[in-house]
């Protein structure tokens, strides 16, 4: 326990006359037990008072607001005006109204309450019964206690002991001779452990110092590790934080309070250990760190009660940085072990990157694993299907996301003004993401040459590999159509493209296969139109050869349940690329994913 050179008189005028409770304001009895209740403790006005008269726990402040007269101007619409307290032996001829004195924490009010006595701490005098009841006009009360939040971690210590479970069913049979023993035991236990209790009288020294930090240091800790909130009451419009910030001397806090920076390194330790042992969600830490504050104030019972102490620890923590360059330990973490030196240098202070790092370890990243990359809008519509229909799996689930090119022109670009260059940046800046791009392509234009410039040139992200590997851009030996469907499946389709206003033959596409040549176009279309002329409605073509593919699905696997058709096969392997594709969760991974040559070759 730290011990302050303030007693607790003096502690309660430091605090008034210092604005400490801006930010986060001292709360009377009944607000402290809603706040104490809502992380999970056990206590009521009632109990507080109970606590306070056994002298085990006390608040920081008890109030008993004074009746007084105050001197009232009517003026010729009968509106008053208040002009003051008519002083003791004062003469005043006007109206006079009588009620209780206003009371606030704002330094003359309280100031004014202090130096008459109306509010004092309450260790400096005898145990003085609530009144709960007493009311104003107004409906506020008469007399009142208030207390720090920072003094819930003191009440919870305090309130283990106090606060036993009974489990009724060892008492169903027991009649009322073994209950009155029962009682008797209750109630010994009850005096020992009131008794231990009143050996150490409470002091509110470290919910003090905390109070006095808040100020200062609260507002940073009310953040998801990239920005934070903050919060100033309307009572106190004019109070600047920024401004309070500027002029903040913390080394002479530390004199004034009579402690040392090994008693906020200790206190910091203690409430962390604390927060880390009482908190559910502990192994979540970093996690939890990185979501909203208003979603964390949602959090129930303990978990909630633990975030009151992180805030408490975090302030504590600041405080020493500011007054030594030396940063402690977050919970959790020991002088062997820090988040520093698992994730990486340097990753800690990148919010950005940390947060990746932290939701790659909980497999939360919603980055597609794999970006597929085809050519026109019928494999961009169609291969979805195949995913989910023949294969069973929605490719989005698997951090699959498929993308169209709006045709091979796009992928290749012209030869005076190549565009390939974009496409360069656009996988490389994937890859270093650790998001594979895989293309699918017909073979027309200039698709391979396009191909080797892309497989040879260097990253310029990550210098020890190349931009991507051979087998991650697929280009068909004519098309998707001639690769992966018969010349008589090709004919049935188009027959029904064209609704039968002509029917093709299988010798028909035997030849426009024979007669096709690599870069000369698209041999379907020429065929089409010839025959029709009109031009052939390519994403209809493909979405009926995939629906009869579909429709007899169970012919499309061998007996080993591996596709028989090179599309088949393709779409099996890009799956397997992207469910084994390893989320990086240090910086050291990342590194390792990066020279491994699973993004790309080595150089």
């Amino acid at each position: 326990m730290i011990e302050l050179k303030l007693t607790p008189a003096e502690r309660l005028c430091y605090l008034v006359t210092n604005d400490s409770g801006v930010i986060c304001p001292l709360l009377d009895a009944n607000a402290f037990a809603r706040f104490c209740e809502e992380r999970g403790l056990d206590i009521s006005v009632d109990r507080l008072e109970a606590f306070e008269r056994l002298g085990i726990f006390r608040p920081f402040a008890r109030l008993r607001r004074p009746r007084i007269r105050t001197k009232v101007e009517i003026d010729v619409n009968g509106r008053t005006k208040s002009l003051g307290v008519l002083a003791e032996g004062e003469a005043w001829a006007g109206a006079i109204e009588e009620g209780y004195a206003d009371f606030s924490f704002e330094p003359q009010s309280a100031s004014w309450f202090l130096d008459g006595g109306h509010l004092w701490h309450p260790a400096t005098r005898p145990f003085e019964p609530w009144d709960s009841n007493s009311r104003d006009p107004h409906h506020r009360n008469v007399e009142d206690a208030f207390y720090s939040s920072f003094q819930i971690r003191d009440l919870r210590w305090i309130l283990q002991p106090f606060t036993p479970q009974i489990h009724l069913e060892d008492f169903a049979a027991a009649d009322a001779d073994a209950l009155g023993r029962v009682a008797t035991r209750i109630a010994d236990r009850a005096k020992r452990i009131v008794a231990s209790a009143q050996e150490h009288p409470y002091d509110d020294a470290e919910a003090f110092i905390l109070q006095l930090l808040s100020n200062r240091f609260y507002p940073p800790t009310q953040t998801d590790r990239r920005t934070f909130t903050l919060s100033v009451p309307m009572r106190w419009p004019e109070w600047d934080w920024h401004e309070f910030v500027r002029r903040w001397d913390g080394k002479s806090i530390l004199v004034r309070m009579g402690i040392s920076t090994e008693d906020v390194k200790d206190l910091q330790r203690r409430i962390a250990g604390n927060a880390a042992f009482a908190d559910p969600l502990e192994s979540w830490y970093d996690l939890v760190a990185f979501v909203n504050i208003d979603e964390r104030r949602r959090l129930k019972r303990d978990a909630r009660y633990a975030q009151t102490l992180y805030a408490s620890e975090h302030m504590l923590r600041m405080f020493y940085g500011e007054l030594t360059d030396t940063k402690l330990h977050p919970p959790g973490e020991g002088d062997d072990w820090t988040r520093e030196s698992y994730y990486g240098t340097g990753v800690i202070d990148d919010p950005l990157r940390h947060l990746e790092l932290v939701v790659n370890n909980y497999n939360l990243n919603p980055r597609p694993k794999l970006i597929l990359l085809v050519e026109g809008n019928g494999e961009e519509r169609e291969i979805p299907r195949l995913f989910e229909e023949l294969l069973g799996c929605k490719p989005s689930s698997v951090g699959i996301e498929i993308r169209g090119l709006g045709g091979v022109g796009e992928f290749t670009g012209q030869k005076r003004r190549d565009k390939y260059g974009a496409l360069e940046k656009f996988i490389d800046d994937h890859h270093h993401r650790q998001t594979v791009v895989y293309l699918i392509l017909d073979n027309e234009d200039r698709v391979a040459q396009v191909k080797r410039n892309l497989v040879n040139a260097p990253s310029k992200l990550f210098p020890e590999r190349r931009v991507t590997k051979d087998d991650y851009i697929r280009v068909w030996e004519q098309s998707i159509e001639f690769d992966n469907f018969s010349d008589a499946e090709l004919a049935e389709a188009l027959s029904a493209v064209s609704e039968g206003r002509y029917v093709f033959a299988p010798e028909e596409l035997a030849a426009c296969r024979a007669a096709h040549r690599v870069g000369s176009g698209d041999p379907l279309s020429g065929l089409y139109r010839t025959k029709l002329d009109f031009d052939l409605p390519k994403r209809k073509l493909l979405s009926v050869l995939v629906s009869r593919m579909l429709a007899n699905r169970g012919h499309e696997f061998d007996e080993k349940h591996v596709g028989k058709r090179p599309l088949v096969r393709l779409l099996e392997s890009v799956l397997d690329l992207a469910v084994m594709n390893p989320w990086p969760t240090t910086r050291e991974t990342w590194e390792e994913n990066q020279r491994s040559g699973y993004l790309g070759d080595r150089k």
